[in-house]
């Protein structure tokens, strides 16, 4: 058995058992945000897994410093950390004082280093602002329709030259922009007409749209057939080949000569949009590591450096900078399978109108064609002041990109979503653990 230690923080957990122990500790009880802990509950060996030396606790450290206001800035550390004399008195040799002299050395190191790449970071946030500054003839427009400023929200917007676009220049030729509307859609989104004049005034001839949405299409004509399609759903995270697909297809693009310029989009322009745009940052050796990439796309495209925000699309940023730190072509990513068999939520959630829930899930995993919905083998039962809520299932296979959902049996509704997370199943480290955390 695992021993493990609920912070005060964490409303519930869940832990999936069988081959493999998952175990996922959830912060806050908000749909699509969640914070998981996997793990895998034996030792086990890759057969083409390149371990690389960035260990979780690092990861973790990292993903912390997402955030970008200092005020909000923690590790996992601070948490647990008593410095009280009592607590502080005991022995220890020289050995141990040099380990512990040297770890402080490099976290020490590792401190400069973070900072110092966020200084280049916000420069080449700053030449690149400056740069399309430049390239702009009139300054301001004179009207902004307030409408689109609202579904806009955070999001910077590209309001010249007589235009009043929710886009941004990512790079002098990557452009994220929300979805180009048609009909009454255009009168709070981005008007379809205005992004065609927009890229034929500003890039003509040399653009190509990428849009990421699976849920609409347009008529790739209205671009002059320049359009690419790498479609995902809203919230969810990309599989790890459409992600290798779309940097290949961007690369070509950007490579074949220097004027050409990429719009991507997904519906708002933000979350889906980003995840690749990140990844293709890393793709292009433009930014090293996946932390480094969301950071600067959060400074570019939006106005509080939040840009990637759900932890699913995140994870496989993630999951995407091993692959290219260990050199993987798109056939040779870890075949691995597992087996689930037990759900456990550690502490019961509250959706139900006098607390509590009637739980049920289902897990999705198109790779093996597997689609379980708990309900079909499992009694839905309402659950309030019980200590925990295990699930016993049949073991059920899974390999590559897996979708667990959790829902609320509700009283006026037939359900209610409390929460979901994706993971692969390649990317168990050596000592069984993953670490997934939702800030």
């Amino acid at each position: 058995n695992i021993k493990t230690q609920l912070k005060k923080v964490s409303l519930f957990k869940i832990q999936l058992q069988s081959t493999f122990l998952v175990r996922l500790n959830r912060i806050k009880t908000q749909q699509d945000m969640s914070e998981f802990n996997i793990f895998n509950s034996e030792d086990f060996k890759y057969q083409k897994f390149n371990q690389t030396d960035q260990s979780q606790e690092y990861r973790r450290a990292n993903t912390d410093q997402l955030e970008f206001n200092d005020s909000d800035v923690y590790t996992s550390d601070e948490d647990d950390c008593d410095f009280s004399d009592d607590n502080n008195r005991y022995y220890f040799d020289e050995d141990d004082h040099q380990h512990n002299q040297t770890q402080f050395q490099k976290e020490q190191l590792q401190l400069q280093i973070n900072k110092s790449n966020l200084e280049k970071i916000q420069k080449e946030a700053k030449d690149v602002e400056y740069k399309i500054q430049n390239s702009i003839k009139q300054k301001e427009i004179g009207f902004r329709n307030i409408f689109k400023l609202l579904v806009s929200k955070k999001k910077k917007r590209f309001d010249y030259d007589g235009y009043s676009l929710d886009l941004t220049y990512i790079t002098e030729r990557i452009i994220a922009m929300g979805f180009p509307a048609e009909n009454y859609e255009k009168m709070y989104r981005n008007s379809m007409s205005d992004v065609q004049k927009f890229f034929n005034n500003r890039h003509k001839a040399h653009y190509k749209i990428y849009n990421l949405c699976s849920e609409r299409k347009y008529d790739i004509q209205a671009f002059g057939g320049m359009v690419a399609q790498y479609p995902f759903d809203d919230h969810q995270a990309p599989s790890l080949q459409l992600i290798y697909r779309f940097c290949k297809d961007l690369d070509q693009w950007l490579n074949a000569n220097s004027n050409n310029v990429a719009g991507i989009h997904c519906k708002a322009g933000k979350g889906r949009t980003g995840v690749m745009i990140c990844c293709y940052l890393m793709y292009s050796k433009q930014h090293g590591t996946a932390i480094d990439a969301l950071r600067y796309y959060g400074m570019m495209r939006t106005q509080n450096k939040k840009g990637v925000t759900i932890p699913s699309q995140i994870r496989y940023v993630l999951y995407f900078e091993k692959i290219l730190l260990s050199k993987w072509k798109l056939d040779q990513i870890p075949d691995i399978e597992i087996r689930l068999t037990k759900i456990k939520l550690l502490t019961v959630p509250n959706f139900g109108i006098l607390g509590g829930c009637q739980p049920f899930f289902t897990i999705t995993c198109k790779l093996k064609n597997v689609k379980y919905f708990s309900k079909d083998f499992i009694k839905i039962q309402n659950y309030k002041n019980e200590a925990y809520i295990e699930f016993i299932i049949d073991e059920i296979k899974v390999k590559g990109d897996v979708q667990i959902q959790f829902f609320h049996k509700a009283l006026l509704k037939k359900k209610q979503k409390m929460f979901q997370f994706w993971f692969n199943t390649a990317f168990f480290e050596q000592n069984g653990v993953i670490v997934i955390d939702k800030h």
